[in-house]
């Protein structure tokens, strides 16, 4: 199986950035109204874990692709 690098920096980067948005929008919704720097240690924590969320998904889709290409590989 080869992996096309640039496609594969492109998915990570993609599911990332999605995560990001989603987790910051989720967490700032969701916490009462606090001080500034409060506000701004729960922005970064979001932020931090919409990349994990991310690159979690990217990795899933990545071995949910490597699993389809040995099925395949097999019924040949």
């Amino acid at each position: 199986m080869v992996v096309d690098r640039t496609a594969l920096w492109f998915v990570m980067g993609l599911c990332s950035v999605a995560g990001v948005v989603v987790m910051v929008q989720t967490k700032l919704r969701t916490t009462p109204p606090q001080g500034r720097f409060r506000r701004v240690g729960t922005f970064l924590g979001a932020m931090l874990d919409g990349v994990g969320v991310g690159l979690t998904v990217a990795l899933i889709m990545l071995l949910t692709a490597a699993a389809v290409v040995r099925v395949e590989d097999l019924f040949r």
